[in-house]
């Protein structure tokens, strides 16, 4: 067996593949010089050599080729038949240990690269020693490799040119290179002296340092600019520079020209061009001569009184942007575009590709159309405008809707829908709108209060409503609550409140326990344990008709209290019953309260009521004292006031006569019309007496 720790040698190509994991290989190419592989390179074999080769005789001076890899030659020495010495098993077949007879040698011979692998191009003659079997040539065989090891004093590095490892009388170029705020001074140990670069050949291995100190009057380096052709260039900062600093470099061109490259001691087309200062550096900037492309026309005129402005004014190229501006003559419109343009964009912007002819259409001013506002009413009443026409285009208009007695407005329809009354708005052109007024009920309206919380609402006048009567409300709310606000068919937080009502309402008032600061429910000292408002039992209490229920103690309640409530009616109205959580007419009520108490207390009217429907012919007023709805028997005045130059005639209707002012009791609703007409005329009477 081959010993295992022997260093044997042998020559692989660029690419070659077929080699033990463990032969630590390496293979080198240089291309500044020369082709090929550059020495015999070691590898360890550790008790045996694997190597992809078929089984061959090998004839005497004949070259044995690799049958996988044709970059590797085993050369036979002058025997005429060794096949017993120089068969090899094949890798894919598993390794196989060599006997110690199978010595080889094998030798590179002269390569190229083709595609980074190795190709033989010629088998040198070679000539062994050795006879009678082949051999694997050992270090000791192979010329000696040197190395240059480089150290560094300061800041700065050292290219060596060609790498190592080097043979001998190889020839090596070193180059300082310092870093910036530094500069080289100088070489020492196997090589001395301040050349930079420095040259020497190689004879052994190589120790040497280079020396870099700080430069205390840093070098500044200039840049010197030329151009070809017709441009400029802009260097960005201007210097001069220190080492290492960035510099931009801007190639600016002249009018049909274009910038086509750098040259100098920079290339390429990059523009701008960023570049690192580290010498006195001449920069070239290339310019051609542009081609000269097709011009274009565009031809402009007007139809109407006015001009078009153009800019830029032309000749043009394609792809050209071109504004196009029309201004009228006074008394003039523009009205569009004719010819290749169309649209009314005022200014055009358009991009020129062909040649072109646009006409600027102008057009006679017509003069403003006065506003018409055509008013309408559906029911009984009447819309006032203010102020009449005639109107101006834009002029602010305002319209209020007055209903007849009986009636009531509803809404607007037409060119505004909506309901506010008055309302105005700025008349743009023919603007219709109508008045919509409904009748007012002539049965009573009715008004429900709910309660949430602790309190009461009372009512002013109590009740019972006619349509469009006015209600005020106030809210009262009990000791330690708060009123929050109202909620239902009126909602807000205003406190009274004041509305119109028309039809049957219901409204609910909201109160909240009021949380103290200093005290706060359910913490105990320093006042009285209170109970927690989220475990306290809450009583909530609503009402239909007219009346309010009283809550003796006010509130807040604990578990288990006991409190009393009392219905209250207001006049004309009478309570009726409990509803929710209490039944029944008992009044008032006890309750010991366990858990939230919900409960509804109902009240009626005591009798029927009455309305008075009042017309007017002629030029006059009709007031009632007091306003309706009334009260069975209750007694109304009607009072008849004419206007000036007029006079009251009579009533007519459900009531006849002269009387005024009239004085009525009702028992039913009542129509009544008051005939007001010119006064009469008194002429005085002459009496003539004869005697």
């Amino acid at each position: 067996m081959l010993p295992t720790a022997h260093n044997w040698l042998f020559t692989p190509s660029l690419g070659y593949r077929h080699c033990a994991r463990r032969y630590a290989m390496q293979s080198l190419h240089r291309s500044r010089d020369r082709s090929g592989l550059r020495s015999h390179h070691p590898v360890v074999a550790l008790g045996y050599l694997l190597l992809s080769i078929s089984t061959l005789t090998v004839m005497a001076g004949a070259a044995l080729v690799m049958a996988r890899s044709p970059s590797l030659l085993l050369f036979s020495p002058g025997r005429t038949n060794v096949s017993t010495v120089s068969t090899v098993d094949s890798l894919a077949r598993g390794p196989r240990n060599l006997n110690t007879a199978s010595l080889f040698d094998w030798i590179a011979a002269s390569i190229r690269l083709v595609d980074d692998t190795a190709e033989i191009t010629r088998y040198p003659a070679v000539t062994l020693a050795q006879t009678g079997a082949l051999r694997l040539a050992t270090s000791e065989d192979l010329p000696p490799e040197h190395e240059v090891n480089v150290h560094i004093l300061g800041y700065g590095a050292v290219n060596l040119s060609p790498r190592g490892p080097y043979a001998a009388d190889e020839v090596v170029a070193a180059l300082a290179d310092p870093a910036p705020g530094y500069r080289f001074d100088h070489w020492s140990g196997a090589l001395t002296g301040i050349e930079n670069p420095i040259t020497f050949t190689i004879s052994s291995d190589i120790a040497m340092t280079a020396t870099f100190v700080a430069d205390d009057e840093p070098r500044s380096y200039v840049i010197t600019t030329a151009v070809v052709g017709g441009g400029a260039i802009e260097v960005t900062p201007p210097g001069p520079y220190s080492y290492g600093e960035t510099v931009h470099l801007t190639a600016r061109a002249e009018d049909g020209w274009r910038f086509s490259r750098w040259s100098g001691e920079i290339g390429g087309w990059q523009n701008p061009y960023a570049y690192s200062v580290i010498e006195d550096t001449t920069v070239v900037a290339l310019f051609e001569l542009e081609s000269t492309p097709p011009t274009i026309t565009l031809s402009v005129g007007q139809d109407g009184q006015g001009e078009v402005t153009v800019d830029p004014v032309g000749p043009y190229v394609t792809g050209q942007t071109i504004t196009l501006t029309a201004s009228p003559a006074p008394g003039w419109e523009f009205g569009g575009w004719n010819g290749h343009l169309s649209g009314t964009d005022n200014p055009y912007i358009m991009t020129i590709t062909t040649h072109t002819t646009a006409i600027a259409r102008f057009q006679v001013i017509s003069p403003p159309v006065a506003p018409v506002l055509n008013l309408r009413v559906e029911g009984e009443g009447e819309v006032q405008a203010e102020p009449g026409e005639p109107y101006t285009l834009g002029q602010l208009v305002k319209v209020t809707a007055n209903a007849q007695p009986g009636w009531r407005f509803d809404h607007w329809s037409g060119d505004f829908d909506g309901d506010a009354n008055p309302h105005a708005f700025a008349i743009l052109g023919e603007t219709t709108l109508t008045a919509h007024f409904t009748p007012l009920r002539t049965t009573p309206v009715s008004l429900a209060i709910h309660i949430a919380g602790a309190g009461q609402v009372r009512r002013d006048p109590p009740g019972p409503y006619s349509p469009g009567q006015v209600v005020t409300i106030t809210a009262e709310p009990e000791s330690g609550w708060r009123f929050t606000g109202w909620s239902g068919d009126q909602a807000g937080t205003q406190n009274p409140y004041s509305f119109s009502i028309d039809r049957d309402l219901v409204i609910t008032s909201t109160f909240m326990l009021e949380e103290s600061l200093d005290d706060p429910p359910g913490d105990g000292p320093p006042g009285d344990p209170a109970p927690d408002p989220v475990d306290a039992p809450i009583v909530e209490v609503q009402v239909a008709g007219a009346g309010l229920v009283e809550r003796v103690p006010p509130g807040p309640y604990e578990p288990g209290q006991a409190i009393t409530l009392t219905a209250q009616a207001e006049s004309g109205w009478a309570f009726a019953s409990w509803s929710g959580a209490l039944q029944g007419q008992q009044n008032p009520q006890a309750v010991t309260l366990t858990t939230t108490l919900a409960v509804t207390a109902t009240f009626v009217p005591v009798a029927n009521t009455y309305l008075i429907a009042v017309k007017t012919a002629g030029a006059g007023e009709v007031a009632l004292a007091p306003p309706g709805p009334y009260l069975h028997s209750q007694q109304v005045t009607l009072t008849a006031t004419p206007e000036r130059g007029q006079c009251f005639q009579s009533w007519q209707g459900d009531l006849a006569g002269v009387t005024n002012p009239l004085h009525v009791q009702m028992a039913s609703d009542l129509a009544v019309t008051a005939q007001f007409g010119p006064c009469p005329v008194h002429l005085p009477m002459v009496v003539s007496v004869r005697h």
